[in-house]
């Protein structure tokens, strides 16, 4: 799965949880279209289930989950773990 493919995975399932109507660009703070900690728990555990892999504590960090980019680089270095 290329980079680009990822991204689009979260910015749908993220759309999707927040029903959010608008783009969300690869760039944009998620916090700036409504995504608060409690939405940002529920899409944490619904992308470690769809990739089936396990975030860690100490990289629950708003750096990781600030946009689609970073969290697409979080997963990303955690799926070329488990390959």
């Amino acid at each position: 799965m290329t980079k680009t493919e990822l991204m689009n995975i979260i910015s749908q399932r993220i759309k999707e949880m927040i029903q959010y109507a608008g783009t969300i660009t690869q760039d944009q703070l998620l916090v700036g279209i409504g995504v608060d900690s409690m939405k940002a728990l529920e899409i944490i555990v619904d992308l470690e289930n769809r990739f089936n892999i396990l975030i860690e504590d100490d990289e629950l960090l708003l750096e990781n989950f600030a946009t689609v980019e970073k969290i697409a680089d979080l997963i990303e270095g955690k799926i070329s773990k488990v390959s």
